[in-house]
C-alpha cells in the first residue's frame, strides 16, 4: 500500500517479519531482539506508555485492523511482549474478536473468557480468567465461545466495567478487535480505551478500506494512530 495518497496523524512504520526470544521464538521462529524490525513494535510501545496521563498507569489500547487479517493479532502480540518482557509491565492480552483470531494464532481452546465476561461482569482480576504466555508474565484472555445476540454484549454498560476491573489491578489491557468491515463490534471499544491503534497490513490494504477505517474511528476514538505493519501474515 502506498502512504503517498494518504497523510495519517500518526505512522509508525513496521518492517517486521515473525521474531521473538524464548516462547516468542517458538511462536515466530527467529530472533527478537537484534533486528531492524524490532524497533518499530518497541517505537509504538513507548508511544502508547506516553500517551497516557500518567507514565505509570494502566493503559487500555484497542488494535483493529480495517478487514480481515493477521496484522492485528501479530501487532498484539509483538506489542504485549514489548510491555511485558522490555517494560516489565503486567500486561493482558485480551480477543476482543468473536471470531477468535488471536486466540485461534495462540492454539488457545474455545473456553470461558472475555464474552463471557462482557455477559456475567467481570471478576475482581481479569487475570484469574487468563492464560499464562511464556515466562514474561503476559497473559492472554480468550475470545469465549461463540454465542447468538454478541453485538448487544459490546456496550459501555458491559465494556466499560471490564476496563475498570483491568485498571484496578494495574494491568495494561491491550484488546484485539474483529475487522471493521467483518463486524461493527470493535467500536463497543472505541470510546472508552485511552488509545485505538489501527493496523494497516501493507501490501494489503487499500486506500480506500483504510478511509472508510479512520472514518468509523475517527468519531469514535479519544487517540487514534495508525501502525503500518509488514509481514503479518
Amino acid at each position: 500500500m502506498s502512504t503517498h495518497a494518504h497523510e495519517p496523524d500518526e505512522v509508525v512504520e513496521s518492517r517486521g517479519r515473525r521474531h521473538g526470544d524464548g516462547f516468542w521464538s517458538k511462536l515466530f521462529g527467529a530472533s527478537r531482539r537484534g533486528r531492524r524490525e524490532y524497533r518499530a513494535w518497541e517505537a509504538l510501545a513507548r508511544q502508547l506508555l506516553a500517551a497516557g496521563a500518567s507514565e505509570s498507569g494502566p493503559r487500555s489500547i484497542l488494535l483493529v485492523s480495517p478487514t480481515a487479517s493477521a496484522a492485528a493479532a501479530t501487532t498484539a502480540l509483538h506489542l504485549g511482549g514489548a510491555f511485558a518482557e522490555e517494560h516489565r509491565r503486567a500486561t493482558l492480552l485480551a480477543d476482543a474478536d468473536p471470531d477468535g483470531r488471536l486466540s485461534r494464532r495462540l492454539g488457545v481452546k474455545h473456553g470461558r473468557g472475555l464474552l463471557d465476561l462482557l455477559e456475567d461482569g467481570p471478576p475482581g482480576d481479569l487475570g484469574n480468567e487468563a492464560q499464562q504466555l511464556g515466562g514474561d508474565g503476559l497473559l492472554v484472555l480468550p475470545s469465549g465461545d461463540p454465542r447468538p445476540g454478541i453485538s448487544g454484549l459490546f456496550v459501555r454498560e458491559r465494556t466499560g466495567p471490564l476496563l475498570a476491573a483491568a485498571a484496578r489491578a494495574g494491568r495494561d489491557l491491550i484488546l484485539v478487535g474483529a475487522p471493521l468491515d467483518d463486524s461493527s463490534t470493535a467500536l463497543g471499544f472505541a470510546p472508552i480505551v485511552d488509545s485505538v491503534v489501527l493496523v494497516i497490513d501493507e501490501g494489503r490494504t487499500r486506500v480506500g478500506e483504510l478511509d472508510r477505517a479512520r472514518d468509523l474511528l475517527k468519531a469514535k476514538a479519544r487517540r487514534l494512530g495508525i501502525f503500518l505493519a509488514a509481514g503479518a501474515r
